[in-house]
């Protein structure tokens, strides 16, 4: 995933993909990220793990 445009002054991001159309009575979480340092413009969740280092992205939890 990638992004850019940040407003002036953000300090991290969070993300969160939601499938509110899934086949149940709620909506299905994929990925629940957060604490995103705002000089990043992209993420490659295949294969990372949760990270509890300071100022590292941390991942939520998911469906």
């Amino acid at each position: 995933m990638r992004w850019f445009g940040a407003p002036t002054g953000t300090v991290n991001f969070a993300l969160i993909c939601n499938d509110p159309d899934a086949p149940r009575e709620k909506s299905f979480v994929y990925r629940v990220a957060y604490n995103i340092p705002a000089p990043l413009t992209a993420l490659d969740f295949l294969g990372q793990r949760e990270s509890r280092n300071g100022n590292c992205t941390m991942q939520g939890k998911n469906d």
